[in-house]
């Protein structure tokens, strides 16, 4: 076994050495802005991009939350199953791609991702309470 050395590349370790180079991933959280998010062509190394990236996960996160409880709501109506199915699906999907944005272990993509989830469930949660039952919410 040939020991392999690390070049640092946007947040993620560049093996060189062994006889090989390949991308290896990072274990542990970081809060750099040199991101690279679901796809190499995503990647951010600005100020600009970074507070882009965490507005646009924030958002995401937000609407997917929105979206799960929504399918959720549905399935206690008299939708048909394909479209239930089909909103299933599109939920899962999207609460897949939050979890490998949360896999970056990127600090600022963590409490992105997970601001955006808490805001869609308390909008949908304030929502349920006042006009699905009736009730009146007293905000803090």
């Amino acid at each position: 076994d040939k020991c392999v050395e690390c070049k640092w590349d946007r947040g993620m370790c560049m093996a060189v050495g062994g006889g090989s180079s390949s991308n290896l991933m990072q274990m542990y959280f970081y809060s750099g802005m040199d991101v690279v998010i679901l796809f190499q062509e995503w990647s951010v190394s600005t100020k600009a991009g970074y507070a882009a990236a965490l507005l646009l996960t924030t958002l995401f996160t937000f609407c997917v939350s929105l979206l799960r409880e929504f399918a959720e709501f549905t399935t206690r109506s008299k939708l048909p199953l394909v479209l239930r199915s089909l909103l299933t699906f599109l939920g899962l999907g999207c609460a897949y791609l939050a979890m490998f944005i949360v896999m970056t272990y990127n600090v600022g993509l963590y409490f992105a991702v997970i601001i955006g989830f808490t805001a869609g469930w308390t909008v949908n949660e304030y929502y349920r309470l006042k006009h699905i039952h009736k009730t009146e919410v007293q905000p803090f």
